[in-house]
């Protein structure tokens, strides 16, 4: 009797392990190159175009990111908006920034100052906020939760520049930004331009939380 007993606990125990799922969570590379390789700019004779991972703009974000670096990433930088004429981010080596409004016609003295913000870590996550002179701009707190790396190119499609989208949610096409209220997405593009490479990015990755000492 005993023995029948102890045959049953063994086969629900098989029973149960074969039915029970089995984590298998595999990791998917966000980084990304482009399926030519080719350099982003056309190359001049004999002129570098980066071409290792490891050297490549937004490969060297992305390690940076998995570590929660935010501060290697955007302080002590120049940045621009989207339309790379308009906004001016000036942070320095604490995150603290100055928001500048300029245009294509206007030398960097005589650009406006029209708010300022800061890059800071709360309980272990990164926030950014702003605050806006005269409602020249929107102020607003954001949880910095995802952020997206790509390289484009200069107005004058002469230079290279790193770019990043940023925001308080997962990337999201911009068509469907107008229907969430709550969504906020900034774009920072780095003033200084980065060195002729192949294209390359990271999809939207979430940004880790500061790991403990």
């Amino acid at each position: 009797m005993k023995f029948k007993v102890s045959l049953l606990i063994v086969l629900a125990c098989i029973s149960f392990c074969k039915e029970k799922p089995i984590a298998n969570e595999k990791y998917e590379d966000p980084f990304f190159v482009s399926d030519e390789k080719e350099c982003f700019l056309e190359p001049e004779l004999n002129s570098k175009c980066i071409s290792k991972r490891e050297e490549l703009s937004c490969h060297k974000i992305l390690m940076d990111l998995l570590d929660s670096k935010l501060e290697n990433i955007m302080f002590n930088k120049l940045w621009i908006g989207e339309d790379q004429q308009t906004t001016f981010y000036n942070i320095d080596s604490n995150g603290m920034f100055e928001i500048f409004e300029g245009g294509p016609d206007k030398e960097p003295n005589q650009r406006i100052q029209i708010g300022k913000g800061k890059l800071f870590l709360q309980k272990k996550q990164w926030f950014y906020e702003q605050t806006c002179k005269d409602n020249l701009c929107s102020s607003f707190k954001i949880p910095i939760v995802y952020l997206h790396c790509t390289i484009t190119k200069s107005m004058n499609e002469s230079e290279i520049r790193l770019k990043l989208d940023f925001g308080n949610r997962e990337f999201i096409p911009r068509d469907e930004i107008e229907n969430d209220k709550n969504y906020k997405l900034i774009t920072f593009i780095q003033e200084k331009p980065v060195p002729n490479q192949i294209f390359n990015g990271f999809t939207s990755t979430k940004v880790p939380p500061i790991p403990s000492n």
